[in-house]
């Protein structure tokens, strides 16, 4: 797989909710962050969606880690917390109070990335 010309795909192509999703189950963590920001930029809330990034918070390992170690976990909090659903904050708080303080400061960290790449 090209990883490069997925992520062209992602962020130059109109896509399906459908196709999106199946973006967030590609094992590739680039592939998924941009994932996550196209949906974030379409604003894109339902359950299903939810869920799959609730399932993303697994993802903490040095193998799913990006700058200042945030990882893949951080991001998809972060996306919970940005969609501002009654469904999605309740998966916050619930993720964010398992979390240590180092965990919930990364997750802060990624918020603003997310809003500043997404322009939320």
């Amino acid at each position: 797989m090209d990883i490069s010309r997925v992520i062209y795909h992602i962020k130059n192509d109109n896509l399906s909710k459908e196709e999106i999703i199946e973006y967030l189950n590609i094992p590739q963590k680039f592939i998924i962050s941009n994932a996550i920001i196209k949906l974030l930029k379409l604003k894109m809330d339902d359950k299903r969606i939810i869920k799959k990034l609730v399932d993303l918070t697994k993802y903490n390992g040095k193998e799913h880690e990006f700058t200042e170690s945030i990882t893949l976990r951080h991001l998809a909090t972060a996306a919970l917390f940005i969609i501002n659903t009654s469904d999605s904050e309740r998966e916050y708080g619930r993720l964010n109070s398992t979390y240590n303080d180092g965990d919930k400061q990364k997750t802060i960290h990624a918020i603003e990335i997310l809003k500043d790449l997404c322009r939320v």
